[in-house]
């Protein structure tokens, strides 16, 4: 018989929308007993991925009331006699938002594609004060993500908070996951697609500077992101293509935030495909 990895893929549940809070419950319900049979049709999950936006507004005690409902989804995903593992990446609705007018946040979201100075500091120096605060942005997150109420693949963290990279391990399967924080841009209102950024150093960092050597060691590995990659700025774009998903690296990139649902599969002159798989809220 084949060995498979089954895994669920959710995203963007904002826990902590206020304004809609009061649907929860009946969609909580609704929700549970899909994801049941699902789960019961399959023979079990082994993998739940949570492409971000877990909460509304990244505040510790939204992240504390979410342990409840992630504690109550896994004893549903558990009645299979399979308890799965979480894998989860930030959102740009799990960190807190500075002050408009606090000067890093203005620095990165006004001058980070005019000055390419910053942008070697900000990959080079982890010490600088852009890291030091984006770090500060997700502290909630980090916060929650290092102890989480359900279990977890022992991560490998990178360079920004939310990269990782970790290895789920089944039978002669060994699929890698990489999780990007493709978010850490987005810290405030605004439009903000084709304005965001992903670099080869957050994938370095995540694989012992050496991802290629990373990647043949595993099955195949799947990629998460928040945003997808139609969000980042042209530059940005091309370097993911180039550096970080080329054709046939990733089985395929996982990502929300759209809130549809969308899937693709695009090959080009005859290289293997890139795929995306977009979940719905």
């Amino acid at each position: 018989m084949a060995e498979t990895v089954n895994w669920l893929h959710l995203s963007d549940l904002h826990f902590g929308l206020d304004d809609r809070g009061w649907l929860w419950p009946r969609v909580k319900h609704d929700f549970f007993r899909d994801v049941e049979r699902t789960v019961a049709a399959l023979g079990g999950c082994d993998l739940v991925f949570f492409t971000g936006d877990l909460t509304q507004r990244g505040e510790k005690a939204e992240f504390e009331k979410l342990n409840k409902e992630l504690e109550a989804l896994w004893s549903v995903l558990s009645k299979s006699g399979r308890t799965p593992q979480l894998c989860v990446i930030p959102g740009n609705h799990d960190l807190v938002r500075p002050p408009p007018g606090l000067a890093i946040a203005k620095t990165l979201t006004q001058l980070w594609w005019q000055d390419e100075d910053l942008r070697r500091k900000f990959w080079a120096d982890r010490d600088s004060e852009y890291r030091k605060g984006v770090e500060a942005f997700f502290e909630h997150y980090s916060a929650w993500v290092s102890k989480l109420p359900v279990p977890t693949i022992l991560k490998t963290p990178g360079a920004l908070p939310g990269d990782f990279s970790a290895t789920f391990e089944k039978g002669s399967i060994r699929l890698g996951v990489i999780g990007l924080n493709s978010t850490f841009l987005q810290i405030g209102e605004g439009d903000f697609k084709g304005k965001l950024d992903l670099h080869i150093s957050q994938l370095n960092a995540a694989c012992d500077s050496d991802p290629v050597h990373w990647l043949r060691k595993r099955t195949a590995t799947v990629l998460l992101t928040h945003q997808p990659p139609s969000w980042l700025e042209p530059r940005a774009l091309q370097h993911f293509r180039q550096e970080i998903y080329p054709p046939g690296r990733f089985l395929t990139q996982l990502c929300g935030h759209q809130h549809e649902p969308e899937a693709f599969e695009l090959s080009e002159a005859g290289a293997a495909p890139r795929r995306l798989r977009q979940a719905p809220s």
